[in-house]
């Protein structure tokens, strides 16, 4: 399902160059669901639930050289999917973006027990639906979250991407402040597979604010107690990372 489509017709005699813009706030609701994951979509527990083949602020559907401008931020709302959630979905055209983007935790499961099939449904904030190049652009302007970086739930939040497509540029926002992609470790900033790219005026906070080493070690003393390493302390927080990564 889709909040907004902006589309094009098929016209073989002429070539229109047509450009799209929109000012609205874009909320959209997935059925009221409170926990759509991927564990839910892998067993066909759905029933009662909203979709999980995918849902999206915006799609842009028009001619290679049609373009849509956002200028309304983008927000799932009243509801909490985890699997196929986007921001915007640019199947063909150009997509210029300069609202924020907030979507919940992409696909809610172990990172140890996601499958390279499972990576396919995770949640992104502009998604080009195109494996030609030429096909799309993807121009972005403001903030981009992808659900939780901290608290128990983080290191559930797997795989997502902040921008994925082809032919990429950012900038900072209207008010001249840097754009700012965050994301959970076990996922991804940006990631372009072909075309130009030029990244600029972009603040990029992917997983943890510091390097972190191997897992937690322990030991066993002569009278069969347990000790924790705690060589990586920084501030009274240890600094390892998790097991289940």
């Amino acid at each position: 399902g889709y909040a907004l489509v902006f589309g094009s017709t098929n016209d073989t005699l002429n070539s229109y160059n047509t450009t799209a813009n929109n000012y609205l706030d874009i909320k959209f609701n997935n059925n009221s669901d409170t926990g759509l994951t991927l564990a839910n979509e892998k067993s066909g527990n759905t029933s009662g639930r909203g979709t999980y083949k995918g849902i999206a602020g915006i799609l842009v559907n028009t001619g290679t050289d049609d373009t849509v401008i956002n200028k309304g931020s983008i927000k799932e709302d009243g509801s909490t999917t985890h699997v196929r959630t986007y921001g915007a979905v640019v199947n063909k055209g150009n997509f210029k973006n300069w609202g924020d983007i907030t979507l919940n935790s992409s696909l809610m499961a172990q990172a140890k027990d996601v499958t390279e099939e499972d990576l396919k449904k995770v949640n992104i904030g502009i998604f080009a639906n195109d494996s030609n190049r030429n096909n799309t652009s993807i121009e972005h302007h403001g903030d981009i979250k992808i659900g939780n970086t901290s608290g128990n739930d983080a290191e559930k939040n797997i795989g997502g991407f902040g921008i994925y497509g082809y032919n990429i540029k950012t900038g900072a926002k209207e008010d001249g402040t840097d754009s700012t992609i965050t994301i959970n470790r076990n996922s991804y900033g940006i990631f372009s597979g072909d075309g130009n790219v030029d990244i600029q005026g972009t603040k990029l906070l992917v997983g943890n604010d510091s390097v972190l080493g191997h897992t937690q070690n322990s030991w066993t003393d002569n009278n069969g107690n347990i000790h924790q390493y705690d060589r990586q302390i920084e501030s009274n927080v240890r600094k390892y990372t998790d097991p289940n990564d």
